[in-house]
């Protein structure tokens, strides 16, 4: 990989670089006028700049004007220079380039014969990729680039825990999306799990499995704090009698818990479960986190009587704290009521959620006695 270096222009024909890393491109900024005064974009001009990406002494690849002064942070998990509002592309070459290398580190001699960004993320860009390989088949893999995110920790945390972590599942029975490599800072490659995330007629069972399988797992992590949620629910329900402490959740046994499970996180083919995906928010903590994020979504997306069905199953002959359990549910309604405008969903569906979510609060709220 070139060295990566922003110019930064101060004066004609003067320029000031400094380096930025180790991986990249290098970038060289200019100012550009465009034309007289009856210009519609003079106003606009008189404070742009236009950067040139160049790769390796090649032309320009890129134009991206910006206003003068304009923060930009080069953000490495896309190959890309990211203004305070979003992140722009440089160039499909670099990328490109930064797939291949990234994908021989599994096969040397496989070439690229296609790629597709995958939807649904937020907090990560996914992108699958077909490889050729030298015997004449094909491979395929998941390239997961984490971003910046509010509300989740560093990027480069949140992917080298991520794929420790897929690590030592791979070494279980647990269905997984198994890890190929690590590109530090953001970005893991895994294996393509050709499946999903639609849910069959009954998911109960096979749900409440698949996590008491993960719970079950004696798989551990670290450095990952325990998730309280009396304090945000004090925050969220400033009307609500919240107590300081609750022995049932502070004494509660703790687990691997995925911390995103959900259907979208659950992958399915031919009826059966074929992978538990996107680990980046697992930690030690309460099994019921699990549980209750499950029965929320199970709640919206089917009946009140699969919720119990699902809960039921994951019990078994063990029995479920319901006090403790209700509090989860609490929280994660509340949670989702609180962040799910952040979520890129469409109207219909962001109403649909809150509604569900509205409901599904108080009937929390009712079982802690403190319904309307």
């Amino acid at each position: 990989m070139a060295r990566f270096i922003f110019g930064c222009e101060h004066g004609v024909g003067a320029q000031q670089n400094q380096c930025f890393g180790d991986r990249g491109v290098c970038i060289r900024e200019q100012k550009r006028e465009h034309g007289g005064e009856d210009s519609p974009r003079v106003s606009r001009s008189r404070a742009a700049r236009v950067l040139h990406a160049r790769v390796s002494g090649a032309p320009p690849i890129a134009h991206l004007l910006l206003p003068r002064n304009r923060c930009l942070a080069w953000n490495a998990a896309h190959d890309a220079l990211s203004p305070m509002d979003g992140c722009i592309m440089l160039s499909s070459m670099i990328v490109q380039e930064h797939l291949i290398a990234l994908c021989r580190r599994v096969d040397p001699q496989a070439s690229i014969l296609r790629t597709e960004r995958m939807t649904g993320g937020v907090s990560a860009e996914v992108q699958r990729v077909t490889l050729a390989t030298r015997d004449g088949r094909t491979r395929e893999l998941v390239v997961r680039s984490h971003r910046e995110f509010s509300g989740k920790s560093d990027p480069a945390l949140r992917a080298e825990r991520e794929y420790r972590l897929l690590a030592r599942l791979a070494a279980t029975d647990q269905p997984i999306p198994r890890p190929c490599a690590y590109d530090p800072p953001f970005t893991l490659l895994l294996e393509w799990v050709e499946g999903s995330s639609a849910m069959p007629a009954a998911p109960a069972e096979p749900l409440a499995a698949l996590i008491a399988g993960v719970h079950e797992s004696g798989v551990t992590v670290a450095d990952v704090p325990f998730v309280d949620p009396l304090p945000m629910l004090r925050e969220w329900l400033p009307s609500m009698t919240i107590p300081q402490t609750l022995p049932a959740l502070s004494n509660a046994h703790l687990t691997l818990v995925h911390g995103d499970f959900w259907p979208g996180n659950v992958l399915w083919h031919h009826g059966a479960v074929a992978a538990l995906i996107d680990w980046e928010d697992a930690s030690m903590g309460d099994c019921l986190i699990d549980v209750a994020a499950m029965r929320a979504e199970l709640y919206r997306l089917t009946n009140r009587q699969t919720v119990d069905e699902f809960t039921r199953a994951y019990a078994g002959g063990r029995g479920i704290d319901e006090g403790r359990l209700a509090w989860w549910d609490l929280f994660m309604a509340s949670a989702q009521l609180m962040y799910m405008d952040s979520w890129g969903l469409a109207p219909e569906e962001l109403q649909q959620r809150g509604n569900a979510m509205s409901r599904w609060q108080q009937d929390a709220l009712t079982a802690l006695g403190q319904g309307h």
